[in-house]
């Protein structure tokens, strides 16, 4: 099929390998040694006649999405004129739904099924800087393979009422100023601001809330594998969780006292904590981007701003990403072509575009300052955070046993707000992942954050 090749140019080490340009024997004072030449690996269309289909799921409803894939694979046809690109809608049954060569994946999701096209991640490399959120849902099954590019990633964000904390700093010190930037100084703002400074956190915001806060403090060193975020250090001499750890605890501290400083509210509606905050209950409100739109309609223009999670006790911020993109599938009669419309369609250019015209985010770090439209977008916030420095994402995907694992976390965290003792809720998250983890192993599986060895 030619799923390979290769071109001269000599960059980065394949995820499933060396790709070998030639061997030498060299003579010398030390006997003979192997050279080995690593070659840069992109996909190709040859030019034959083939047929691909791409089923674009929930994203083909989105606004602009329809037109933005249609003018793409016209633009596409126009240089392959033999690859002939269907774009499947809603309306499209199930069995050839899922039978498509190009196929909506989601974080969390299972990817079995889908090809690991991380031989051909030079497509994607070339084009520019991927943000880290895109690079962990390139990777989200964990080690170096890659399974899916995502169209479209959200997060929590912390919105504050800018207004609040620059009255507030008017003459005082720096450092006892109203900041936002560690999770330490957020904790501070109640004894600053009173009950205006306690914290509303949305509905269905608390599990990732949590998960942020054993992140942040464990930090992207302690972490096995960003997609597998509740695995510890592979250097260690037996796998374990974060659970198990001392910074996992500190954690877990960190989230407790996050609840404590939670305010509640009489509001209704829906998102009555959103509702709270736009009525001035509260200056600390932790919700998606989702809710951009709504303050932006609701309340006066530079009273409030949104800003990343604050950075944890690592000396960096780790949030959970949620995000949606499109992977190949593995029995695809066209691979290559496949991967190569795919690296087309996410090429720089093509997914600055889809960004503006369907409100997505970018996968390039590159992309808000070729399209300023971004910053000036419900998803500015998110779109500045694209190049952060020390800002990280991280994933639950469950590879390591049937079924979702992410139900424990949402317990452990309902748990977490009638006040069980944490150190009991630890000790059982740390059995159930490891047990998951020994089962996956016992199968003779590698460890998914391992490195394939070079040969």
């Amino acid at each position: 099929m030619g799923l390979w090749k290769e071109r001269g140019k000599a960059l980065r080490r394949g995820a499933m390998g060396l790709a070998l340009a030639g061997l030498l024997a060299l003579s010398g004072c030390g006997g003979e040694k192997a050279v080995v030449y690593e070659t840069e690996l992109l996909p190709a269309n040859d030019g034959a006649p083939a047929t691909l289909s791409l089923y674009a799921g929930e994203l083909y409803s989105r606004p602009g999405c329809q037109e933005a894939l249609t003018d793409i694979i016209q633009r596409y046809q126009a240089d392959y004129p033999n690859t002939q690109v269907e774009l499947l809608g809603p309306e499209t049954g199930p069995a050839k739904a899922g039978s498509a060569d190009i196929i909506p994946v989601a974080g969390g999701q299972s990817m079995e099924g889908l090809l690991d096209f991380s031989p051909y991640l030079d497509a994607w490399e070339n084009e520019g800087a991927l943000t880290a959120a895109g690079r962990m849902a390139m990777h989200c099954r964990g080690g170096q393979g890659a399974y899916a590019v995502p169209l479209d990633m959200t997060q929590l964000l912390l919105f504050y009422r800018v207004d609040w904390a620059e009255e507030y700093n008017q003459g005082i010190a720096w450092r006892d100023q109203i900041r936002v930037e560690t999770w330490e100084e957020v904790l501070s703002i109640p004894g600053k601001l009173g009950e205006r400074g306690r914290l509303l956190i949305a509905e269905g915001c608390h599990t990732g809330l949590l998960e942020a806060s054993l992140w942040s403090t464990v930090g992207v060193k302690g972490l096995a594998d960003l997609s597998l975020g509740f695995y510890v250090d592979p250097e260690k001499e037996e796998p374990g969780t974060l659970f198990a750890e001392e910074k996992g605890k500190k954690g877990l501290e960190l989230f407790q006292a996050l609840l404590e400083m939670e305010g509640k509210t009489e509001a209704s509606g829906p998102s009555p904590q959103v509702q709270a905050f736009i009525d001035g209950e509260s200056g600390l409100l932790i919700a998606e981007n989702t809710v951009v739109s709504r303050l932006t309609e609701e309340m006066p223009a530079g009273v409030w701003a949104a800003a990343g999670l604050p950075t944890g006790e690592s000396g960096t911020t780790v949030a959970p990403c949620q995000w949606t993109g499109l992977g190949v599938r593995e029995d695809t009669a066209e691979p290559e072509k496949a991967v190569h419309f795919l690296a087309y369609l996410t090429n720089v250019d093509n997914n600055t575009h889809m960004a503006k015209a369907c409100g997505f985010l970018p996968i390039y770090r590159e992309s808000p300052g070729m399209e300023p439209a971004l910053g000036e977008s419900l998803r500015a916030a998110e779109a500045g955070l694209l190049g952060v420095g020390g800002y990280y994402y991280a994933g639950t995907y469950d590879l390591l046993a049937d079924g979702d694992t992410q139900p424990l976390m949402e317990e452990a965290c309902a748990r977490l707000q009638n006040g069980a003792p944490g150190e009991e809720l630890l000790s059982q998250l740390d059995k159930e992942y490891m047990k998951r983890l020994n089962g996956y192993l016992e199968q003779e599986n590698p460890l998914p954050w391992g490195e394939e060895e070079e040969e």
